[in-house]
């Protein structure tokens, strides 16, 4: 129990953190969370025998999170350890190659399940970063210093994570307090998106407010709005 308080106030500190930037916390959060991850995952790929096998099991990261760890790895000037744990994929690889040419595709399944790998290592830790943040937010105290934060313009959780969200928060008033975060956000960018089609019925070239606000809608409805532009991305996005 005691581990659960420490896990939410740590989860609520963070949240606080990526609240203070623009964009989506979630998004903006597990970017941060796979870096981290990443970079844990090339200290321990020369001595930790478990990572290396759990690598091979899933034949390394998702294409999303392989940018994330060769990202980490340039900052820490670890492509070593990147080339470690690549080249024990070289023999599956060349297995798998094998067999595509005389196994029929299997329709409706995912990619890695067809292949029957294990899931990516990277996208286990956000998801879960992810529904432990969307939790506390769903939970916070109405007008205290989290559940304001959630609300400032320009921090909008994105669309695709308020609906992973919704889906995965325990207890109905968690969940209508995210539909009303999202419908908060939706307001707003509707706005955006009115005004821009206004300027342009107008005839004159949108102002640039105008165009930046528009940008700020398309990237809360796709999921793209991370404070550093790129995508906060968990195997769960909608």
């Amino acid at each position: 129990m005691l581990e659960t308080v420490r896990s939410h106030e740590r989860v609520s500190s963070e949240l606080l953190t990526v609240l203070a930037e623009p964009g989506c916390p979630i998004c903006t959060g597990i970017a941060r969370v796979a870096h981290a991850e990443a970079t844990r995952l090339l200290g321990e790929s020369v001595t930790d025998p478990g990572t290396r096998e759990r690598w091979r099991a899933a034949r390394g990261p998702c294409r999303d999170h392989a940018r994330t760890l060769l990202a980490a790895a340039e900052r820490a000037n670890e492509g070593h350890a990147v080339a470690r744990l690549y080249v024990d994929l070289v023999p599956s690889v060349q297995q798998r190659l094998a067999r595509e040419a005389s196994r029929p595709n299997l329709p409706g399944r995912g990619r890695r399940q067809r292949a029957g790998l294990a899931r990516c290592p990277l996208c286990g830790v956000t998801e879960v970063w992810a529904r432990r943040a969307l939790h506390a937010l769903a939970a916070a105290t109405p007008k205290g210093e989290l559940d304001r934060a959630a609300r400032v313009e320009g921090r909008e959780i994105c669309a695709p994570h308020l609906a992973f969200g919704i889906r995965s928060v325990p207890r109905r008033r968690e969940r209508v307090r995210l539909a009303e975060l999202g419908e908060l956000a939706a307001q707003r960018h509707r706005e955006a998106l009115d005004g821009l089609i206004d300027e342009l019925r107008g005839g004159s070239p949108p102002r640039p407010h105008v165009l930046a606000a528009w940008r700020g809608a398309v990237e809360w409805l796709a999921g793209l709005a991370t404070s550093r532009g790129g995508r906060g991305r968990t195997s769960t996005d909608t």
